[in-house]
């Protein structure tokens, strides 16, 4: 009876094994095919594949015409004197030197030139990007007379006018869109704020900044945050202002006695509707002295211009329904 049972016994722990052996675990889902909504949208993966296919290319010539250089001061310097008689030395050391330099100054020229047109093809590029997200972004109700800007860049001076962040001392910027909303003047640029850390920049701010005329006209400013997760980068502007209200959602400062007044209760509702998502990490709401600026904080998915990767849509077409929840808020407190 017990050789019985542990033959019983032994066969299960085979017929295990046999089971676990035949296993074959499932194979990594492949990555979802990138696909295009809009047309602009799709026609900026094809200027991004015609931009990196010259860079390629003239990265490639860039090698050539440095290794070729290389070879021409190598052969200067150890070939002149091999081919040249000893007793003409001074014009073998004249051979050599001048080669030498003939190289060298056409490499430098040569990097000068492809550089410059490099960043010529690049800014064409960016501006194409940015007037293709452009026609996607504000092709919602309400938007009109956008323009790209050109060079597209705004000065620190107005950076600090948000009143958000404190201790800038530069700020990074492209893309200045102005546009119109509903007759209301605005204009968004993407933007990063840095302050000096460790004698090195460091950004505490990094997203899109939207600014236009509002009906709060006091000096003491009211601001609104919106919590984001762990990449967020709050304000760090407010430690001297009231806390009004905080919730798990938001959080209102202010010194003014107006505030209440400015964020009332339709304003609120508002508020509540807006979600920060996958993209959008955390928003900052700035209002003084007759302006609203508004903080999107976002990552480099949205930030980083697409280069070497498929253009990935997503982002922006996030970006493209969080401009049209915020802009609402944004009329409603241009009131």
């Amino acid at each position: 009876m017990k050789k019985q049972v542990e033959k019983e016994e032994k066969n299960e722990i085979v017929a295990e094994v046999e089971e676990q052996n035949d296993y074959v675990p499932s194979p990594d889902p492949e990555p979802e095919p990138i696909t295009y909504s809009d047309r602009p949208l799709e026609e900026i993966e094809e200027a991004r594949l015609k931009f990196f296919k010259t860079f390629r290319v003239q990265n490639t010539f860039k090698w050539v015409a440095a290794l070729i250089c290389i070879a021409a001061i190598i052969f200067g310097f150890a070939g002149i004197p091999n081919i040249v008689p000893k007793e003409n030395a001074k014009l073998a050391q004249g051979l050599s030197l001048g080669i030498c330099i003939a190289a060298a100054a056409i490499m430098i020229i040569y990097s000068v030139i492809t550089k410059r047109m490099m960043n010529t093809k690049m800014r064409k590029y960016f501006n194409f990007y940015y007037k293709k997200v452009n026609e996607n972004a504000f092709n919602q109700e309400g938007f009109s007379d956008v323009v790209l800007q050109e060079p597209g860049k705004i000065d620190v001076d107005f950076f600090r006018e948000t009143n958000l962040y404190k201790d800038i001392v530069d700020v990074g910027s492209r893309g200045l869109t102005e546009f119109t909303y509903h007759d209301i003047p605005m204009r968004i640029v993407d933007c990063a704020g840095n302050v000096k850390s460790d004698k090195r920049m460091r950004p505490v701010f990094v997203g899109k900044l939207l600014h236009c005329a509002g009906a709060y006209l006091g000096e003491q400013s009211i601001v609104i945050y919106f919590k984001g997760n762990d990449r967020a980068l709050p304000p760090t502007n407010v430690n001297e202002l009231k806390v009004i209200e905080d919730n798990t959602k938001y959080i209102i400062y202010s010194n003014s006695a107006d505030a209440k007044k400015v964020i009332k209760p339709a304003i609120k509702k508002m508020l509540d509707g807006i979600e920060m998502n996958k993209y959008l990490i955390d928003l900052a709401i700035s209002l003084h002295d007759g302006k609203i600026f508004v903080c999107f904080g976002y990552d480099d998915p949205l930030m980083i211009l697409p280069m070497q990767n498929q253009f990935d849509p997503k982002p922006n077409e996030q970006f493209k329904k969080d401009l049209g929840q915020v802009i609402k808020l944004v009329e409603a407190l241009n009131k």
